[in-house]
């Protein structure tokens, strides 16, 4: 959603979240993420490990040449690692 809008909309910060389970097939339209996923890796860069909490993998990662608070950083994190 966010890389198909303007720049104003782009976040400095993302969190990656992947599950890794079986899902259900469900009726309607699928959504197509490989644009978003591109656009991810070249305008962002991974900045934590990947954590691996049950079925789900997370990273964090932030825009090229901003710059983040550590303490926000930090925060993200911690929640991350309590799931």
């Amino acid at each position: 959603m966010f890389f198909n809008g303007k720049e104003k909309f782009k976040p400095q910060i993302i969190v990656d979240c992947i599950y890794n389970g079986n899902l259900k097939e469900t009726e309607g339209e699928k959504t197509e993420i490989t644009s978003c996923v591109a656009e991810m890796t070249k305008k962002y860069r991974q900045i934590t490990p990947c954590y691996s909490a049950g079925q789900v993998t997370s990273a964090i990662w932030i825009k090229k040449g901003e710059f983040v608070e550590q303490s926000v950083l930090k925060r993200i994190v911690q929640i991350i690692e309590k799931t």
